[in-house]
């Protein structure tokens, strides 16, 4: 017959104690003098990041295309806010800034060519299908976040130059190619997709007009835009040092020379291919590109 024993239960409190005697012996390390606490490092305190973005109400980001001059002011409103918007601008300063940009986005882009290109001198030379431009926005939720225009410029030697018509005498390879230009994102939605959501619009208008290819112009030492256009496709053919630029200064805005890089990207591969006044300025191609 078998003997059953009672066992003993050893209360739950007791085998706490035992483990806490156990935690408070692992902090301590033997050394010559005997048994030494080890300061035990602190928990990190969790890292907290604050996206501005993530604040905001988040709306889809629509690209369209302007036809009305009325838009324009505030295209020309934010891409001044995009480039000039530092400490030293004064509000006069970007009064007349936006006055000279709003100028150039509706003489080039809306008034008349943007149309019909009829009255463009590539449009009548060339063909209106040759002559047309565009100025494209990019909205969230009704307010503008980015914009970009394109217009048919001559390309030669693989420099885009501020010409329209391919004349006689011209140097081989002269010909007449879309250009993208003034393109610009908001600062805070910058590295989120909108830029490229403007060049994948107007490499679609391109192509509606019958190119396989778009070039663009952009200052050498802008290189978040560099980048971005580069992880898209597009290529350098050529430096131009001959750029000028806009920069507000203490007393006046100030023309400044800077070195151009003139880009390509072959829309049939996706790969890129083998001192005058304020208004004049902004009315050449080299103004106001990023």
């Amino acid at each position: 017959m078998a003997t059953c024993y009672p066992t003993t239960r050893r209360p739950d409190f007791f085998i706490l104690w035992q483990a806490s005697a156990l935690l408070l012996l692992a902090s301590f390390i033997h050394t010559s003098q005997g048994f030494v606490l080890v300061p035990q490092r602190p928990a990190a305190a969790p890292r907290v990041t604050t996206d501005l973005t993530a604040l905001r109400p988040q709306y889809a980001i629509r690209v369209s295309r302007v036809t009305n001059p009325a838009e324009a002011e505030g295209i020309s409103d934010f891409f001044v806010s995009s480039f000039w918007d530092t400490p030293i601008t004064k509000p006069r300063q970007r009064e007349q800034l936006k006055s000279e940009v709003y100028r150039d986005l509706t003489a080039r882009y809306i008034s008349g060519a943007g149309k019909s290109g009829a009255s463009s001198p590539a449009g009548s030379r060339m063909g209106a299908a040759r002559g047309k431009s565009a100025l494209l926005v990019a909205k969230e939720g009704g307010k503008v976040v980015g914009c970009g225009g394109l217009e048919t410029r001559v390309i030669r030697e693989g420099l885009v130059t501020k010409y329209e018509v391919v004349k006689r005498g011209d140097p081989p390879g002269t010909s007449l190619g879309p250009v993208l230009a003034n393109l610009a994102v908001d600062r805070t939605l910058r590295r989120k997709g909108v830029g490229k959501k403007i060049l994948m619009e107007c490499e679609r208008v391109v192509k509606g007009w019958g190119f396989q290819e778009v070039w663009l112009v952009v200052d050498e030492k802008n290189k978040p835009a560099r980048a971005l256009y580069e992880k898209n496709g597009y290529e350098l053919m050529a430096r131009d040092p001959r750029g000028m630029k806009v920069v507000p200064t203490e007393w006046q805005l100030k023309e400044m020379p800077v070195t151009n890089l003139c880009m390509r990207k072959d829309l049939r591969k996706g790969k890129g291919g083998g001192g005058a006044g304020l208004g004049e300025f902004f009315a050449g191609l080299l103004g106001g590109q990023r």
